[in-house]
């Protein structure tokens, strides 16, 4: 199911947790949107899919469920894989598959 309700670190309730919102800590680019399994609560999976190119994967996204005195932890979602052309695993794609 598509979410609507993304908030980013750059959001002033990202941290508070009256405000209500999946909480994604990985920037997202324009055209990127967050998918999470349904019916669930807590919810158990998400991933980021590229809408600017259908080609593409999704991105899992890992959570952390960050301790909040009093109340349920908040859940954190974000993307800690590497991507193809970034870092060590970049390099080596480069020189497996050179341009």
């Amino acid at each position: 199911m598509f979410v609507n309700d993304v908030l980013g670190p750059q959001d002033p309730g990202f941290w508070n947790p009256d405000v209500p919102g999946t909480r994604v800590l990985t920037p997202l680019e324009p055209g990127v949107s967050v998918v999470c399994t349904s019916g669930f609560e807590p919810t158990p999976g998400c991933s980021t899919l590229d809408m600017r190119d259908w080609a593409s994967p999704q991105r899992p996204l890992v959570f952390l469920d960050v301790p909040v005195t009093g109340r349920p932890p908040l859940r954190v979602w974000m993307d800690i894989l590497p991507r193809l052309d970034e870092c060590a695993l970049g390099q080596l794609t480069e020189h497996l598959f050179p341009r």
